[in-house]
Order: C-alpha cells, then structure tokens, then sequence
C-alpha cells in the first residue's frame, strides 16, 4: 500500500501572465519521486498550451532546499519530463531558489531566463560537466556570472516574481542563459 499524502507535491496559482509554480515536497528537500514528476509533465504540457502564461516562476517550499534531486533511482524518460527547457515551454523561466541545489535540481536551474538565490544557498552534486562543479554557493555563483542574483531570504520570491513579470512581455519565446 501506497502512503498518502495530504498536501500537493506542486502548488500552482496564475495572475495576470505568470503561473507560479512551487515545489511542495518540503519534508523532502523537494525531492522528485513519481507523483512529482507526473504533475510537473502534466503542467509543463498546460504552459505550452495556455497561451496567456507569458512567464513562469519556480521556487521551492521551504528555506532548507530548493531541489535535491531524485527521491529515488531516476527512471527513464524523467529528465524530459521535469525539466522545463525553454523550447518546449515556449516562455521565459524564472527560478527562485530558496535552498540547497543538488543532482537533478541543477537541471531546473539551466533552463532559466534568470536564477535568484537567497544569500544562504548551497549548490552540491552537479552533474558532470556542470558550471556549478566548484561553485559552492550563491556568492560564488554569482561571481561566476551562474546566476542572475543574490538577495536576503525575505525578498526572493518579490525580486523573483518582478523579474519574471517583467519577462513576460507576451512573447512566447525564451532567451535562456546556459548554466
């Protein structure tokens, strides 16, 4: 038997152009399990269908991690399924990272128009190849010209959204930067 789970894995609310998305598996770092990565790939399908979402945020719950990979051994096909890469969303991406990267959480983190980091954020276990090899944190990060910004916990998801409606100009094309 199966466990239940009383909350979301994934909150969504749209305003005016932007669909704000969150991470809701806290209790886990926002691990990526199963029923996470379904309801990504279901609403990743959604934004590319809906033309009034000109832009998307994504944060996590919490402040101890924004995503610290999968929950489990990654299975295959997860990997286009999860990461929202700007082509197949067709709008820019914004992410607010509140909390530890690691592993898969990376992923999330390339597809990005534009990554804000809270001042205490930690990058561990990048995948080969990665820019954030010896990048241990969003200062570094931000040196490194890896990230858009750095700011205080309390102003993450304000400075995040204000980019990202900013972004949302109402073309459906994304100007991406490689992390």
């Amino acid at each position: 038997m199966s466990p239940v789970h009383s909350q979301p894995r994934l909150l969504h609310e749209q305003d005016d152009g932007l669909l704000v998305v969150q991470l809701n598996h806290s209790h886990h770092l926002n691990a990526l399990d199963d029923v996470l990565l379904a309801e990504l790939g279901e609403l990743w399908t959604e934004v590319r269908k809906n033309p009034e979402i000109r832009a998307v945020l994504l944060i996590g719950t919490g402040t101890e991690a924004f995503c610290v990979g999968m929950a489990h051994e990654p299975h295959a096909g997860y990997h286009n399924r999860t990461t929202p890469v700007c082509v197949d969303l067709g709008v820019p991406l914004v992410v607010a990272v509140n909390g530890l990267v690691r592993q898969e959480g990376f992923h999330m983190l390339s597809s990005a128009a534009a990554v804000v980091c809270a001042t205490h954020v930690r990058f561990a276990d990048p995948p080969p190849g990665s820019p954030f090899k010896n990048v241990p944190d969003s200062a570094a990060a931000l040196s490194a010209n890896l990230i858009t910004a750095v700011v205080p916990l309390w102003q993450l998801r304000a400075t995040a959204e204000s980019m990202a409606r900013s972004l949302a100009t109402g073309n459906r094309s994304c100007s991406g930067v490689a992390l």
